[in-house]
Formats: structure tokens, C-alpha cells, sequence
């Protein structure tokens, strides 16, 4: 082992040996969308597992305002987001996106969300509640290892078109925008069978 590294040589070519031999299986014709985890467990010195995660589905979104930003979020939370949208049709819903943005890629990752109970809900305008932000925004960092973290906001328009209104961007430019230590934030607007997504950044401010 060098002097930099944290982990021996030989751990290193276990878990190589282990990959290498199961790489064969993984690129199959049948193989499925997922990641494979090598560890080493208590049962005896030596002993190794692995354990595969299933890939869940996501879906691949354009951002309406800048084509070259793409949105992926996992299908099961888009339903979860739409389903908070329908539950009452006459009044506005919301809630607080989390996730991590790849600024190579030009891609943004939306993992969770949180939903406040006591949000003010009008036909035409919400108010987001901050009850539970903090403790959900910091758990969620505290269980990522500060790798996902607070992206902007999500509500529903129920009687108007999935655009972003002037309230809307006023909103991100005085509310969002500044709460971030990046220099994006992503509005996202739905109907409870259609979502669109904003790319708000602070070059626009200027």
C-alpha cells in the first residue's frame, strides 16, 4: 500500500477479482438496469458479499425554458408529486424539491420531496409553508453526506397553463435563489397528468 492510500492493495485486488469475474454475467442479453455493491462482512476474516440494487425507473425531462439542461427524476416520485397535485382540484399544492445537479452533464437529479401540512392554499396562488424544511433539508444532507441537498420548488397550477407566471419567477429570484449556495434553482409546475420544469439561474438577475 502507498502512503496515500486509505485502503490495503490487497482489499483492492479482492474486490477487483470479485467484479471482474461477475462483469462477465452483468453485460449479458439479459442482463437489467441496476448497480452491484462488493463489501466485506464479519462472518470470517476474508469473507466478501455482494448485493445488487435495481435500477428504478426515471423519467427524462427538457427544461422548458433551456433545452440544453435535462431533468431525471424517478418515475415513482413524479407520481407521488402528481398525486399531491390532484388531491384537491380547486386549490394549489407545493412542496420542496431535493436532489444534485451535474453541471458538466447540464443535468439535475430530483431525488425527494417534502410537503408541508399548513401551506396557504388559494385557486390561483400557494404559499409554501417552511414547517419542517429545515429538519427535512438537513436530515437529507445528514443520510447523503451533503451530496444532495435543496433544488427549488414544486406546485401545481389548476386552472391556468403549465407556464411560470410573474409571481413564479419573483418567487425564485427573491426566495428560492438566494436560499441556494449554487447558482441554479429548478421550478417545476404540474397538473396531475402533466409536469413541466423551469431552470431559474442568478446570471438572469443580471
Amino acid at each position: 500500500s502507498s502512503a496515500t492510500m486509505k485502503v490495503g492493495d490487497d482489499i483492492i485486488s479482492a474486490h477487483s477479482a470479485l467484479m471482474s469475474n461477475i462483469a462477465k454475467h452483468v453485460f449479458g442479453p439479459t442482463a437489467e438496469d441496476g448497480f452491484m455493491a462488493s463489501y466485506i462482512n464479519d462472518m470470517f476474516y476474508g469473507s466478501m458479499a455482494t448485493t445488487w440494487f435495481e435500477a428504478p425507473n426515471y423519467c427524462d425531462f427538457q427544461c422548458d425554458n433551456n433545452p440544453d439542461w435535462h431533468v431525471r427524476i424517478q418515475r415513482d416520485l413524479l407520481n407521488d408529486i402528481r398525486y399531491h397535485a390532484s388531491q384537491n382540484k380547486r386549490y394549489e399544492n407545493g412542496g420542496y424539491l431535493f436532489g444534485t445537479i451535474d453541471l458538466k452533464r447540464h443535468l439535475i437529479y430530483v431525488l425527494t420531496h417534502h410537503v408541508p401540512d399548513d401551506s396557504i392554499r388559494e385557486n390561483s396562488q400557494l404559499e409554501l409553508s417552511k414547517k419542517g424544511f429545515i429538519e427535512y433539508d438537513k436530515n437529507v444532507e445528514a443520510r447523503t453526506a451533503n451530496q444532495v441537498h435543496y433544488l427549488g420548488d414544486w406546485h401545481s397550477h389548476t386552472n391556468s397553463p403549465l407556464v411560470m407566471s410573474e409571481k413564479d419567477i419573483n418567487t425564485c429570484n427573491e426566495r428560492v435563489l438566494p436560499a441556494l449556495s449554487g447558482n441554479f434553482c429548478l421550478c417545476v409546475i404540474t397538473k396531475p397528468k402533466q409536469t413541466k420544469f423551469f431552470l431559474i439561474s442568478k446570471t438572469q438577475q443580471q
